[in-house]
């Protein structure tokens, strides 16, 4: 089936434990669909095959025992991690599988990090829009793949923080690094632009450049 939402004034619909969108589902509108933890339990995304293009998802994490838990799917939203208690820190854990993303927004309230979890499950990710840290994202880095994609323009600030295996593979325009560089297991620009700036780029592996 197909759940839209449209509403706006800070109106949202919030899943707690558990929230799935399955093949045959629809997940869409202007509106607002929050995924959150608190300091008892958190909320798994069981499942996420279906088509979710809501305009925002904000995950609300408020622990690192109780995490935000996202199943391998296409994420076709603008993606804000929040926090709702300033003692916590905020975790995101990325299942098996692979990922695409559009925009992610790091929007903290208060002093702590939202860490990234890709180390416990390895997965491969995809992002197409811009990444922006706010000075707060901790990168736990696996074993897979990120591959930097679209036809937009981006930004992306990983903070510093060490992340696996780069891959620049972009229809049109430039991918920018803005405020910070990072180190990479390795970099490769299969396709596009990727602009680099004043930052500084640590490749503790190898270097590939596609012909052209």
């Amino acid at each position: 089936g197909t759940l839209t939402h449209n509403a706006s004034g800070g109106r949202k619909i919030t899943a707690r434990k558990e929230f799935a969108c399955t093949t045959t589902g629809t997940v869409t509108g202007t509106g607002e669909l929050e995924l959150a933890s608190d300091s008892t339990s958190g909320v798994t995304v069981t499942d996420a095959s279906g088509t979710i293009s809501i305009s925002e998802i904000a995950l609300s994490v408020a622990g690192t025992t109780n995490p935000v838990s996202l199943a391998p799917g296409f994420y076709n939203s603008s993606i804000s991690v929040e926090t709702t208690n300033g003692a916590f820190p905020m975790t995101i854990l990325l299942q098996a599988g692979s990922f695409q993303f559009d925009d992610i927004t790091i929007s903290p309230v208060n002093a702590v990090d939202a860490e990234f979890n890709l180390s416990t499950n390895n997965p491969n990710i995809q992002i197409d829009g811009d990444l922006i840290a706010n000075g707060k994202l901790s990168w736990v880095k696996g074993t897979g793949t990120i591959t930097i994609g679209g036809s937009n323009s981006q930004s992306l600030d990983f903070n510093g923080e060490s992340i696996e295996d780069l891959d620049i593979d972009k229809t049109s325009n430039a991918a920018v690094l803005a405020s910070s560089g990072f180190t990479t297991d390795s970099l490769t620009i299969s396709n596009g632009e990727f602009d680099i700036g004043n930052q500084s780029i640590d490749i503790t592996g190898n270097m590939t450049m596609a012909a052209g």
